[in-house]
């Protein structure tokens, strides 16, 4: 099926949100074979596969705020 115009925004799929990876989200990886069935089975004019991604020192590490434990509220 062709589509004007159209694109497909695949958004910051990381092996580490699949299971057994360090940020895993259970049942993450069931989304791969969707994003690839659509990909193959529609035609789009643009795809486009973002990747989210930080400096070591970026603020969302708990590393970076000595004394406060994981999953803390940190106030930037």
């Amino acid at each position: 099926m062709s589509r004007s115009n159209s694109a497909l925004i695949i958004v910051d799929v990381q092996n580490d949100f699949c299971e057994g990876g360090s940020l895993a989200v259970k049942g993450a990886s069931q989304i791969i074979p969707i994003i690839n069935k659509i990909r193959k089975e529609h035609q789009f004019d643009t795809i486009v596969l973002t990747r989210d991604w930080h400096p070591p020192n970026h603020v969302s590490f708990a590393d970076n705020h000595p004394g406060k434990e994981l999953y803390s509220v940190v106030h930037v």
